[in-house]
């Protein structure tokens, strides 16, 4: 495997994620000068002459392959001083969850980097600021006081895997049964009863984007937290097309969770008190 960069990409990496019989999967990695990663990835038949041109924004990467060499990846920055849009990829790829375990597993994701897969894309997670922080836990150690005794576990910024394509992380998760049944896999969606995002500079994103996901999966109840304007985003009654009922709350109101319909929880016991800081560092 061979990777050029082009004058402003300090890093370029090339590497086989999947080397079968006939087809290898090549995975090429590209880091800017600001630090953001950009993955890229083809299927090639060994056999075959193979040359394709990706752009993504001003990065553009052309892969070649001939049958007696290996893969030639190059990575070169370009100006588009006559576009007014940003240009997306001509060919994007949908990670699996096991492709996301695999770049896990050979380094091409960091155990320090925060990141989820979301529908077959991996999601770069926004740093949490101290509101963020308090709202999460003061929302954990509620629902572990109600529900103890339950046969249900509290999880806390873990993976649950939707689909093939999409494990997210959300903030809190109430899923069914204890951490002993989830040692070898994680929970699915049909195990998940409620999840819960909090936040304090992604409301667009949770409201709008991943409410999606959860629905199309079948997640019953699904909250989010909105730490700076103090409510409560309640999204019900899933379907392919996303979630048909969706009520926002504000002090003093309670809600009660679909599947604990005897427990009820104050907003207020779940955002953090006003007299707290606007510190989101």
């Amino acid at each position: 495997m061979q990777a050029r960069s082009g004058k402003k990409l300090n890093f370029l990496h090339a590497s086989t994620i999947l080397d079968k019989s006939s087809t290898s999967r090549y995975l090429v990695e590209c880091r800017r000068d600001r630090g953001q990663k950009l993955n890229f990835c083809w299927e090639i038949q060994k056999r075959s002459p193979f040359q394709e041109t990706v752009f993504y924004e001003n990065v553009r990467i052309i892969a070649t392959f001939a049958p007696s060499c290996c893969l030639t990846a190059m990575a070169t920055l370009h100006a588009f001083p006559h576009l007014t849009f940003t240009p997306e990829p001509t060919t994007l790829k949908r990670w699996t969850v096991a492709d996301y375990h695999r770049m896990g597993e050979f380094g091409i994701l960091q155990p320090d980097e925060r990141t989820e897969l979301i529908a077959g894309q991996i999601i770069f997670m926004a740093a949490k600021g101290t509101l963020h922080v308090l709202a999460l836990r003061l929302l954990s150690t509620a629902f572990d006081r109600q529900l103890t005794n339950l046969p249900f576990l509290v999880s806390t910024q873990d993976p649950i895997q939707l689909d093939d394509f999409s494990q997210p992380e959300p903030d809190c998760a109430i899923v069914r049964g204890t951490a002993f049944d989830y040692v070898n896999r994680h929970p699915s969606a049909g195990e998940t009863v409620l999840v819960v995002e909090v936040a304090d500079s992604t409301l667009k994103y949770d409201t709008e984007v991943k409410d999606k996901f959860y629905a199309q999966s079948g997640i019953p109840d699904y909250w989010v937290i909105d730490v700076k304007n103090r409510q409560l985003h309640i999204f019900r009654d899933p379907t392919a097309r996303g979630y048909t009922s969706h009520e926002i709350l504000q002090e003093p109101d309670q809600i009660t969770p679909l599947a604990f319909p005897k427990q009820v929880m104050a907003l207020t016991d779940i955002l953090p008190p006003l007299t707290v800081g606007t510190d989101q560092s």
